[in-house]
């Protein structure tokens, strides 16, 4: 389905000022999102007079000539053309990922989706199973074996090894062939 996404101002890897995507937050919150919105009626670039009479926004001359200069001219004409529908940009900024938990993508940092994560319950270490299962020993306590995998040592090599033996992602020549 074509929403018109490439005719987004914004974080758009062909539109660069300093070989960057850009993204002006003045901008956003003033509703412009979309190529469209920096065009005349009749196609071409508002001047910045303009620009700033219809938007009402401080803007640095600067700024403005660096997102309109080096344009890609086949976003332009496109742009020209095409009836965009920006309320699918700037509503959709809360995500419901269940019918208890919505996040606000303008504001969501990494550690908000670790912890999205991480709240989830239901998740078992699978590898615990399976060395149950092979070595059928009652007295290893693998619960706690899990847990500790970030305290054992501090080298993050180390760690990463670790890590992917106790849980079964190394894999070895046995495992490559299918040998049981």
């Amino acid at each position: 389905m074509d929403n018109g996404q490439e005719l987004i101002l914004f974080n758009n890897k062909e539109i660069l000022v300093g070989n960057r995507p850009i993204f002006l937050k003045s901008w956003f919150e003033e509703g412009i999102v979309s190529i469209p919105d920096i065009l005349s009626e009749n196609g071409k670039f508002l001047s910045f007079q303009e620009f700033k009479q219809t938007y009402k926004i401080k803007c640095n001359l600067l700024n403005y000539y660096q997102i309109i200069s080096d344009f890609p001219k086949h976003l332009l004409e496109r742009a020209k053309h095409a009836q965009l529908n920006k309320t699918l940009f700037l509503d959709s900024v809360n995500f419901q990922l269940s019918p208890s938990i919505s996040i606000d993508l303008t504001k969501t940092k990494n550690k908000d989706y670790y912890w999205l994560f991480m709240k989830k319950s239901t998740h078992k270490v699978t590898a615990l199973s399976k060395w149950e299962r092979d070595l059928s020993s009652n007295d290893i306590h693998w619960k706690n074996y899990f847990k500790q995998i970030k305290f054992m040592c501090k080298e993050n090599k180390l760690k990463e090894f670790y890590f992917k033996l106790a849980h079964r992602i190394l894999v070895s020549k046995k495992e490559l062939f299918g040998e049981q």
